[in-house]
Order: structure tokens, then C-alpha cells, then sequence
């Protein structure tokens, strides 16, 4: 019986744990076909930014003086919860790729529904208004407010979410609302708004997110914001990739999904995103990972003052392997094939480093600011890779020039602005970087100097180079490492530095809006027939008309 018990209890747990794993209350309110989703931390976010700091920006002061507004709307904006809904609650943005039709979403908590109800009868007018099973709607067009005791949905018709402008390429209807031959477009809507919203309240936990690992797994993080995109929905009426059913490219993106935490963070905006795909590309990633960025080329680089970095390290057998899987494999040697090379000639010819570099900003005798850069990539044999030097010079034109040069030997081809091949080849140069650091950890890593491109290119006219001294002042640099392969996914990881590494950076995108929308203010912009001229004026001055 003591073993018996001790076997239960183990059993009890194991089971807590998977459903604790698996389970998360914040994907019971979205439907499990949603191709992507946004989570809003209010509680996290007001900690950060509370709405009395954002109530001091100019920018909200110029609105709150506008002598239009209702009082109602004057009330919400001295507090938000005069709305009745809980912001310091999750407000969770999606959309859905139906074949009915698309829509979007927004929901959240709703803390009075007197209140709210008030607000929606005093700010939605010439709307509809009904109640179904205590679900009260307000309906306007293609869009409805609904809310029961204590949630509510805003839902939208929006058109498809591929976006794919190729959908116009043969009469058919594109997202721009005119087909290829210039016809306008006219939208039959068949949705019923509130049918939809209705569906939205009444979600069966295995049709929602709540069982889904991979939304679980980004909401048990820390994040101000995470976000979710399920790459198989995003394309669900893609005809582009329906026409390309029969090479399996939809392999791509079957079970395939990109999530993400994004964290406002003490000088800087702090994002970690995850890759997920379908468990053939999976067991492909695993296979074929790369090793991490190659530090000791990167430190080959002649040129000392950086503006960009970005190197990779990926593994050419993975790229064949890619083809092979999707059934692109004859279809890339048929085009390289007229090129005068094949696909092995490049999987062959490189040993999958590849790095770039630009920097040594300069003004040339003009005032224009031009930089220094190279491109270089690690040769494994130089026979099958001159095959695709040749198809370059053939196609591209690849000779060398008083402006470019490429250079080849046993290791590297590179290829740069002048002077810059060469120097990297000859490997003598020793680049001394102190953000190496932040590129490790991976395959593939980055970095952008902020601070020094925006002071290399500050511009000559006075309300650009007002904005231009904020931005110098704000921002330092971007840096992003990963897409190694660990826990079944790809994993990446981004920083954007602030100059201010003491403040949190919520708030300084708070400040840094507000200062920028003080100079608009200053700036009066008119076109006359010819050109576009640009006068500054002291704020209180009206802007000109602008005419044609």
C-alpha cells in the first residue's frame, strides 16, 4: 500500500505538471486557427510607463486641449478606467485567416460594463445596438463592439493576411483593391460581425490556444509583449504557395510557427524569438546546424570604425538538403545549370562563413557621406566556386574598378570597395572590436553602430538636424545573435541600446516621441508645382496651405 501510494502521488504530479505545461489561460480567448496574436502585459507595462508620465508628454497635452472633445472622452483620457475595462490586464490582439473571411480582434478585461457601455453609446455613433444571450453589440459597417459581464471583443473584416502581390498577376483580385488589368474591385461582404464575435465567446478549449505548447511556452516568459504568428495560417490562402503544392514547399511552413517576448528593459528594448517547424525541417535544422559565428575573420576586417556587422556560420549540406526536401532541388540546377555551374558546384565550393562588414564613413568633396565595405565568404574548394565567379562576371558583370575590386584566394572571396578586398585578404589587419560579445552565440550574429551612422550623416537643414541631434542623443546601437538549434526550435536574440542605459526605455520612448513631435510641430511643409520646399516657424505659427 506505501508503494502504491508513493506510485499515485508520482502519477498525480507527473500529470499536474504536463497540464500545467500544456494548458494557459490566456489562449482560452483565442481561436486555435489564429495567424498571429499580440499580448499586451498592462499590468508590466503601467509599472514601466504609468499613464501619469504619458499625461505630461506634449503630445498628449496638445490633444487633451482640443476644445471638440466630449467629456466623456476628456474623462478616459484623465483615466483610462473610466472606459471600464481593466488595462493593467492582458489585451490580446489577433487575427484569423478564414476561408468565411478575415478578420481581426481585439479583447481584454472588462471591470465595469456600465461604464463601458456608457462609453461606447457616448464615443460609436449611427451605430446598431442588440443583445443576444447577455452579449450586448454595437454595430457599425464591418465592425462590432460586444461585451458581456466581463470581457469584451472588438472584431473587424480585414482582407487576407498573405498580402501576396502576385495575386494580381492574372486578373485576380489583389489586396489594393484594383486586378491587374486597373479595374476597381467591389467588396461583397458576406460576414455576419456579430456571428463572428458571438463564436469568439463560446470557444471550446481544444479549438482555442489554450492546449497549444508553443503559445504556452511564450506566455510562462516574462514579457511586456509577446507575439505569436502561425506561418501556416499567414499562408492558408496564399494561391502562390496552393500553386506550389506539388513541390512541397509547403513543408515551409506546416506546423510552423515564430514566437516572441519583448521586454522594455533599463537602456534598452530586450527581444528573444523562437522558430518553430513541422518535424521534417526540424529534424533538418538538427542535422544541419551551424557552428557558431567565426570571431577570428570578423577580426580580419580592415575596417576599424564599424557601422555594420553581420556574419554567418550555416552548414551548405543543410541548403541541399532544403532543396531536396521541397523538391526545388532540379529546378535550382536547371537555373545554375545555364549559368554554368550546379547546385552541388555550390554547395561544394563554399565552407558556409560568410561575413560583411561596413564603416569608415567620410564625406567625399560633394558633402555626401560614403562608406567603406566588403563582403566576403570562406571557400572549401576553389575549382567548383570559380564556376561561380565566372556565372557572376558573365551575368552581373563582376570586373574589377576604380571604385570595386574582388579578391581570391585558397580561403576567401571577397569582394569590396577598393582597397578594403584586398587588406582583408591579405589578413594582416587586426579590427578591434568590443562588440564581438554580442554576435556570439550562434550561426548568425549582428551588430549595428547606431550612434556612429546617425553622426556621420547628420543633414544640413535646421529642423533635420534638430531631429537629428535627438536621435544621436538617444540611440546607441543594435545587436542580435542566435538561430542555433536547441529544445526542438531555432532561437534568436535582439538588443536595441539607448545612450541612457539608467532609464527604463519605455519611458524613453515616451520622452523621445515627444520631443520628436515637438519639432514637427515647428516644421511647415508646402509643395508648389515644382519641387518640395521645406521653412521652419516657431510653433505657435499656422502652417501654410498646401497646394497642388
Amino acid at each position: 500500500m506505501k508503494h502504491l501510494q508513493t506510485a499515485m502521488l508520482i502519477c498525480i504530479s507527473v500529470l499536474v505538471m504536463v497540464s500545467c505545461k500544456k494548458k494557459n489561460d490566456a489562449g482560452k480567448f483565442i481561436p486555435s486557427n489564429a495567424a498571429f496574436v499580440v499580448v499586451l502585459d498592462g499590468a508590466s507595462l503601467d509599472k514601466k510607463l504609468s499613464w501619469d508620465e504619458i499625461k505630461q508628454g506634449e503630445l498628449f497635452k496638445e490633444a487633451y486641449s482640443d476644445s471638440t472633445m466630449s467629456a466623456m472622452a476628456k474623462s478616459v483620457m484623465d483615466n483610462p478606467e473610466n472606459t471600464g475595462l481593466d488595462i493593467k490586464n492582458n489585451i490580446t490582439i489577433f487575427a484569423v485567416n478564414d476561408t468565411s473571411g478575415n478578420y481581426a480582434a481585439l479583447t481584454g478585461i472588462v471591470k465595469d460594463a456600465s461604464k463601458f457601455k456608457n462609453y461606447i453609446a457616448s464615443t460609436v455613433k449611427d451605430a446598431t445596438a442588440s443583445t443576444k444571450d447577455k452579449i450586448e453589440y454595437v454595430t457599425k459597417d464591418e465592425f462590432t463592439i460586444s461585451w458581456s459581464a466581463d470581457r469584451f471583443y472588438m472584431v473587424g473584416k480585414i482582407d487576407g493576411l498573405d498580402a501576396n502581390p502576385m495575386l494580381g498577376g492574372m486578373g485576380m483580385p489583389s489586396d489594393t483593391g484594383i486586378d491587374s488589368l486597373g479595374n476597381a474591385i467591389e467588396e461583397k461582404s458576406t460576414m455576419d460581425m456579430n456571428a463572428v464575435a458571438a463564436k469568439l465567446y463560446n470557444i471550446e478549449e481544444k479549438n482555442s490556444l489554450a492546449e497549444n505548447e508553443k503559445f504556452g511556452e511564450i506566455m510562462s516568459k516574462e514579457g511586456d509583449i509577446r507575439f505569436w504568428a502561425n506561418i501556416g495560417a499567414l499562408q492558408s490562402q496564399n494561391m502562390g504557395m496552393a500553386a506550389m503544392a506539388m513541390l512541397n514547399v509547403g513543408k515551409l511552413t506546416k506546423d510552423s510557427y515564430y514566437t516572441g517576448v519583448a521586454n522594455f528593459e533599463d537602456g534598452k528594448i530586450v527581444m528573444d524569438i523562437t522558430s518553430y517547424s513541422g518535424k521534417e525541417l526540424t529534424e533538418l535544422w538538427k542535422k544541419y546546424a551551424g557552428d557558431d559565428v567565426d570571431t577570428k575573420m570578423i577580426e580580419q576586417s580592415p575596417i576599424q570604425n564599424a557601422a555594420a556587422v553581420i556574419a554567418m556560420n550555416y552548414n551548405p549540406k543543410g541548403l541541399k538538403a532544403l532543396l531536396e526536401l521541397t523538391g526545388l532541388e532540379g529546378f535550382a540546377n536547371l537555373g545554375a545549370g545555364k549559368l554554368g555551374f550546379s547546385v552541388d558546384d555550390f554547395i561544394k565550393g563554399q565552407d558556409g562563413k560568410m561575413l560583411l562588414v561596413v564603416g569608415d564613413m567620410a564625406k567625399d568633396s560633394m558633402g555626401s557621406t560614403l562608406p567603406k565595405a566588403f563582403f566576403s565568404v570562406g571557400i572549401k574548394d576553389k575549382v567548383a566556386f570559380s564556376k561561380i565567379i565566372n556565372a557572376a562576371k558573365k551575368e552581373a558583370g563582376m570586373i574589377p574598378s576604380s571604385e570595386a575590386e574582388y579578391v581570391v584566394n585558397d580561403k576567401f572571396f571577397t569582394l569590396g570597395t577598393t582597397g578594403t578586398a584586398s587588406a582583408f585578404q591579405a589578413g594582416k589587419a587586426k579590427a578591434n572590436y568590443t562588440f564581438l560579445d554580442k554576435m556570439k552565440g550562434g550561426p548568425m550574429g549582428g551588430f549595428i553602430n547606431l550612434d556612429y551612422i546617425l553622426s556621420n550623416s547628420l543633414a544640413s537643414s535646421s529642423y533635420r538636424t534638430a531631429t537629428d541631434s535627438i536621435n544621436v542623443a538617444m540611440w546607441d546601437n543594435v545587436s542580435f545573435n542566435g538561430g542555433n538549434f536547441k529544445d526542438g526550435a531555432i532561437n534568436q536574440h535582439i538588443e536595441i541600446n539607448m545612450k541612457d542605459k539608467k532609464t527604463n526605455s519605455l519611458k524613453q520612448l515616451n520622452t523621445y516621441a515627444n520631443k520628436m513631435a515637438i519639432e514637427e510641430r515647428k516644421r511647415n511643409v508646402y509643395f508648389d508645382d515644382t519641387d518640395l520646399k521645406e521653412v521652419t516657424a516657431a510653433p505657435d505659427v499656422a502652417a501654410p496651405a498646401i497646394s497642388n
